[in-house]
């Protein structure tokens, strides 16, 4: 099947760690890439249109967007940018919430939706946090949240496989 990978029509790059092997393959094969994790009904199918363009058209794309409905309640999503900025817009079309994705981990500006920051420092975490009326995060940045709301999201890159029993 690996053989078979320059044969695509689009490539999805679900992870940061991705976009380096969408882009070779986009080069070396005129395969064209569209950036995002098809999370709830709404954004996949908005994904899945993205993807079906950009097989037509040729453009690649970072499909993550800002969608708030009504921005009753600012949360802070602190994850990898791919995951994040996904969810994040996952969530924000089908709720009135306002997310803004920190990304502690290396990205690239075009995966950022406006508001969403890099934050490869504890002190640039704590300052946007300082906005927010909570949080989603790993468990373990609680800490740094103080007693805001927080929803516990895991994720291997943070705490490893610390919580892989709480599924």
């Amino acid at each position: 099947e690996i053989k078979q990978a320059s044969k695509a029509h689009v490539n999805l790059v679900i992870s940061y760690g991705g976009i380096a092997a969408a882009r070779l393959m986009e080069e070396r094969f005129g395969i064209p890439y569209v950036v995002g994790v098809p999370f709830g009904k709404d954004y996949a199918d908005y994904l899945a249109g993205l993807l079906d363009r950009t097989a037509k058209n040729g453009q690649s794309l970072y499909a993550a967007k800002k969608a708030g409905k009504g921005k009753k309640k600012r949360l802070c999503l602190i994850g990898e940018s791919v995951f994040a900025t996904s969810l994040a817009t996952a969530i924000e079309m089908e709720y009135d919430l306002d997310i803004q994705v920190l990304t502690p981990l290396d990205t690239i500006t075009e995966i950022l939706r406006e508001g969403d920051r890099y934050t490869p420092e504890e002190d640039d975490l704590i300052e946007q946090l300082k906005y927010a009326d909570g949080v989603i995060a790993d468990p373990l940045y609680r800490a740094l949240c103080g007693q805001m709301d927080f929803y516990d999201l895991p994720h291997e890159a943070f705490s490893g496989r610390i919580y892989d029993d709480q599924n």
